[in-house]
């Protein structure tokens, strides 16, 4: 059944609004609709209350069979020994344990390795690279991609899910497989906090980068920990680092999602701050996912990694 993690009711499946808002009272938890995916409506515009604010995610259970991500975990583990004429397939972001993840690809947004975000060539020559080992991650039966756009339609009152491309035609990185092995986790942070760089200042004028959201399908859960935590109201929406959030950020109000291996989140990743917690255990903690913001004529959405 349809579920509301956080505060709100419902009645009959439909949200009712008016008493709550994400805009209006940052001391509410963050509001999430978590609902199966054998109950999905044929149509509505979940994704359309997300970008006015109204919820802040929608975590849909079971989009796909955990036999689907085992075989995904599998492919993506042999990947781990591969490298590239640049080095190691999977890197390392981040200095330490705490702040690390094992990344395919490369992404647009700033990391450790570059601060202010990659080249554009560099990022699209990179991109192009590694999307051959995606081709091969996927199950010969089951296009994971073009559920995840059909998902989106769905979600979104038939608007579409693009791929973003360069000025010359080239296409951006689709998707990037993120793995945190024992120990491993994210510190809290919001993209909001960090987004620009060169790449992020190629793309078209037409996107709202205000309403970046962050999407994932979960591939393989951990035998403990690895839990996504998203909090409200510790951020204002002031460009900065991750080390100006409040120390006691565990006392805002947050919501933890325990997410297993076939569900899939879309969240407001780019103005909530939100963490993943160490990994407990020998088994990695697997996802494959990307960014997204909505165009400013509201008409459709775009995606990269």
């Amino acid at each position: 059944m349809l579920q509301l993690v956080g505060p709100g009711e419902y009645t009959d499946g439909v949200p009712v609004h008016g008493v709550w808002s994400a805009m209006h009272d940052p001391l509410e938890p963050p509001r999430l609709l978590d609902v199966p995916a054998t109950e999905l409506p044929l149509a509505c515009d979940w994704l359309g209350q997300l970008h006015r604010q109204e919820i802040d995610g929608i975590v849909v259970r079971g989009l796909f069979k955990p036999s689907v991500g085992a075989t995904m975990s599998t492919r993506l583990h042999q990947l781990m020994d591969s490298e590239t004429d640049d080095g190691p397939l999977l890197r390392m972001t981040g200095n330490n344990k705490r702040n690390a993840v094992n990344v395919l690809g490369h992404p647009a947004l700033p990391t450790s390795r570059h601060p202010t975000g990659p080249p554009v060539e560099w990022y699209l020559d990179h991109s192009a690279e590694v999307s051959v080992f995606y081709e091969d991650l996927f199950d010969d039966h089951y296009e994971f991609p073009h559920v995840i756009e059909q998902l989106f339609r769905r979600l979104a009152a038939g608007r579409p899910l693009q791929l973003i491309h360069a000025s010359d035609g080239r296409p951006f990185g689709r998707y990037s497989a993120r793995g945190f092995a024992e120990q491993q986790g994210f510190v809290p942070h919001a993209e909001g906090m960090h987004v620009g760089g060169p790449v992020v200042e190629s793309m078209s004028d037409d996107i709202d980068l205000d309403t970046l959201f962050s999407m994932f399908a979960v591939v393989s859960a951990p035998d403990a920990g690895g839990e996504l935590v998203v909090y409200r109201g510790a951020w204002q929406g002031l460009r900065g680092r991750s080390d100006q959030l409040p120390q006691d950020l565990h006392n805002y109000p947050h919501v933890v999602l325990p997410l297993q291996p076939g569900d899939f989140i879309v969240f407001a990743a780019g103005r909530l701050v939100h963490e993943v917690r160490p990994v407990v255990g020998e088994r990695m903690r697997w996802t494959v996912g990307a960014f997204g913001a909505f165009s400013k004529s509201e008409d459709h959405a775009v995606y990269w990694a």
